[in-house]
């Protein structure tokens, strides 16, 4: 894993010209934008004030998401693009379910509260799906995004599968 202070690019060169011998006239390197997308790839089924775990990713340029912290730490200080799609249905009622999202928290009630989704009540065999997008989030250099569930009583389940659950995130200036 590459170090959080490294720079990542990627290098087009093109040949316009046939036969062994091949010049470029221009060579140009660009940064490449930071970014992650991870899911969660089989039904979680939380206690209450657990992380929810997005353990598989599908792309991570930059190395900062972590499957096993279940977070997004920005490599470096700048404004971030974030996306979170969950499903939330319950095998037992479920009271009182409510979804947060924080920086740099390591339990559900600290850290710095981001957004609040208040699910309410989800009865047995329903479910709620909804999604949210951070336009603009100002990080520094090592903070970090991750989500939580809580529930007063029953048993939410949070759908697994690239479609059902999944986190996202990018570097927009």
């Amino acid at each position: 894993a590459a170090p959080a202070t490294a720079a990542f690019a990627k290098i087009y060169l093109s040949r316009t010209a046939s036969g062994a011998t091949v010049w470029w006239d221009s060579i140009k390197l660009r940064r490449a934008t930071p970014s992650f997308s991870a899911y969660l790839s089989s039904d979680q089924s939380p206690t209450t004030n657990d992380r929810i775990d997005f353990d598989t990713e599908d792309h991570d340029h930059g190395d900062w998401f972590s499957t096993g912290g279940q977070k997004a730490a920005a490599p470096t200080a700048g404004v971030y693009c974030f996306n979170f799609s969950i499903k939330v249905e319950a095998s037992t009622d479920a009271k009182v379910v409510n979804v947060l999202i924080r920086k740099n928290a390591t339990a559900y009630n600290n850290g710095t509260a981001l957004k609040t989704f208040v699910l309410g009540d989800i009865d047995a065999g329903a479910h709620v799906m909804f999604s949210y997008t951070f336009e603009a989030l100002k990080l520094e250099a090592a903070d970090y995004v991750n989500a939580y569930i809580t529930f007063s009583s029953g048993q939410p389940v949070i759908g697994g599968g690239a479609t059902e659950s999944s986190f996202s995130g990018r570097r927009v200036n």
